[in-house]
């Protein structure tokens, strides 16, 4: 799994680390990275698109 995660952009994995892995809300990490809320939504619901996707096979 970390294979497929370290594939994915810097922003989608410090969104995913960030949201997922630490459990903070969405503007949690937004303040912390000092982005938008929707920034951190995008760059998180991508990731997991991504990992989806790979996991599945298509990718």
């Amino acid at each position: 799994m970390s294979h497929h995660v370290d594939q994915l952009p810097a922003a989608q994995v410090t969104a995913l680390r960030l949201t997922v892995l630490e459990g903070l809300s969405l503007r949690a990490a937004a303040e912390r990275l000092e982005i938008s809320c929707m920034s951190v939504q995008r760059a998180q619901k991508k990731a997991l698109a991504a990992l989806r996707q790979q996991l599945t096979g298509g990718g």
